[in-house]
């Protein structure tokens, strides 16, 4: 499948899945094919990448943005 084919594809999942939210009807089918899917991406990027261990990384430079930004706020 084409990139633009799965852009198109993931589009129309996620404006499906926006209207399942909003109507509040559940489509267990649509779930079940989202989920097989989401499963194989995250299998596909592992046995790339391996684990990507990013979000303590993020979480403290986070944490250190916010320290530096309090600390410039009161030492006004």
């Amino acid at each position: 499948m084409a990139t633009a084919d799965k852009s198109s594809a993931a589009l129309t999942d996620l404006e499906y899945a926006i209207q399942l939210i909003m109507t509040g009807k559940k489509d267990p089918e649509f779930t079940a094919r989202v989920q097989a899917e989401t499963e194989k991406i995250t299998e596909e990027i592992r046995s790339k990448h391996g684990v990507l261990n990013i979000a303590v990384d993020l979480i403290r430079e986070a944490r250190d943005e916010a320290r530096i930004t309090c600390w410039t706020a009161t030492s006004r």
